[in-house]
């Protein structure tokens, strides 16, 4: 997985954040891209941020945040297949 630190975005401490660029998201998310797009929007996913003028990544802390607040899986629920 390939995460880079961007200088043009800054904490308040002043350190440039590490960035997940979306194939990135994707794979630490174990999601399509169909789904990428639909949590975007319904999901409370984090925001992605404006890297350049055709560039996007999202802020490594939000998305780690993101995945270890949603909830445990229970290994006794019923499955859908």
């Amino acid at each position: 997985m390939k995460a880079v630190t961007h200088p043009a975005l800054r904490f308040q401490s002043g350190a440039a954040p590490l960035i997940y660029r979306k194939k990135t998201v994707l794979e630490k998310c174990g999601i399509s891209e169909t789904t990428l797009r639909r949590w975007m929007t319904t999901e409370g996913f984090p925001r992605p941020r404006q890297l350049g003028p055709r560039a996007v990544g999202w802020v490594a802390v939000e998305i780690d945040t993101w995945l270890t607040a949603r909830p445990v899986a229970d290994p006794n629920a019923p499955s859908d297949s």
